[in-house]
């Protein structure tokens, strides 16, 4: 080593290999890598969005028009991705490159007009049995990734992170999962749900508050996502369904939110300070706490009816944060997640010139109630 130049710090090294991502989109399709390569969560957390994207709106990651047919986890012959470097030398590079009509393109066409050695025919008896098998019985219908398509056209604009978010959750309240969603909650909570009622619930809860903290939860909420016990049992990862808190043997959401007694004194301390501050006659029912279901109270004006869905939404995400601890939170703790949520949303208004909204929702709450 020269003098007077010393090693450099280990942070440095550390940096270089979270932040050394392939520029090249195809890592997405295929996560396998060399051993020795060490494990990059950036890129880990990427794939896992990618896919989970995918799930969300019921198209397949690996399979579509603009997906690589080389590195490509979903496209394997023997077992393995496929890189053949003399298609890719001569730029045979996504799917819809070979197909054509619903099957893949003859093989002296892709000569033609690719300019393909012909010795490389047996390598396309290859792919094409190998996309039989991917893809299923021809004619073959590719669609197009709405991810990748997203991403193509507004990738470029600002906002584009906000757009896909609306893109999967437009999903997340589509018509016939809105039905069957509706049909779920009304066999659970033993009540009836008018269609236009439902409509105005679910509006509630996917515009009712500006936090993607709150919208995650009531999204879970609504869709049962939460592994609860009577989840797990049923999946076969717990060999029982019991509660944590209580003798309870059926413990599901409905029974770590409402039921169980030990949140019992935490929704009635909530109660009394949302019966000061909004107010509501009516008490906190099931359908209330869990569906943000409005309708007993219909005196009340809009910024009233936004602050309750953020109470309870926040309260929802702190019995959730204890649910396996074995005390319930407190209405401090309630309080304290409050205020910090109303310190989010102010910044938020105050940037949208929007000020006396905030306050219009926000004063009562935070003059009428002490930590």
């Amino acid at each position: 080593m020269l003098p007077g130049i010393q090693d450099p710090p280990q942070w440095v090294e550390t940096e270089r290999l979270l932040t050394s991502c392939p520029r090249d989109i195809d890592i997405l399709y295929h996560k396998t890598k060399p051993t020795s390569q060490p494990e990059n969560p950036m890129l880990l957390a990427m794939y896992q969005s990618w896919c989970g994207a995918h799930r969300l709106l019921e198209t397949d990651p690996h399979i579509h028009a603009n997906a690589p047919l080389w590195g490509n986890d979903g496209i394997r012959i023997g077992g393995k991705p496929i890189h053949w470097e003399q298609w890719k030398t001569v730029e045979i590079m996504k799917l819809h490159q070979v197909i054509k009509d619903g099957d893949m393109k003859p093989f002296e066409e892709l000569c033609k007009e690719y300019d393909l050695p012909p010795s490389q025919k047996w390598c396309y008896l290859q792919l094409r049995h190998c996309l039989k098998s991917c893809i299923g019985a021809r004619p073959w219908i590719i669609p197009a990734s709405p991810v990748v398509s997203y991403l193509r056209v507004w990738g470029r604009f600002k906002g584009v992170m906000s757009g896909l978010y609306g893109l999967l959750e437009r999903h997340l309240f589509s018509e016939p999962l809105l039905k069957s969603l509706r049909t779920t909650w009304q066999t659970r909570l033993h009540i009836e749900i008018k269609t236009e009622d439902w409509a105005e619930l679910i509006k509630l809860i996917d515009r009712g508050t500006r936090e993607a903290r709150l919208k995650f939860c009531l999204f879970k909420t609504l869709h049962n996502w939460h592994w609860t016990p009577a989840k797990l049992h049923k999946a076969g990862l717990l060999h029982h369904a019991n509660c944590w808190r209580c003798p309870n043997t059926t413990c599901d959401i409905i029974h770590i939110l409402c039921d169980c007694p030990s949140v019992q004194s935490f929704w009635t301390g909530i109660g009394r300070v949302l019966q000061d501050v909004i107010p509501i006659e009516t008490p906190l029912s099931k359908p209330l706490l869990l569906l943000h279901d409005i309708g007993p109270t219909p005196d009340l004006s809009r910024p009233q009816r936004r602050l309750l869905h953020t109470a309870l939404a926040t309260a929802k995400i702190c019995i959730l944060r204890h649910w396996r601890a074995p005390t319930p939170p407190t209405r401090e703790e309630w309080h304290a997640a409050m205020v910090q949520t109303a310190t989010y949303e102010r910044v938020i208004y105050n940037l949208q010139d929007q000020t006396d909204i905030f306050l219009q929702i926000w004063t009562p709450f935070l003059q009428n109630t002490t930590p």
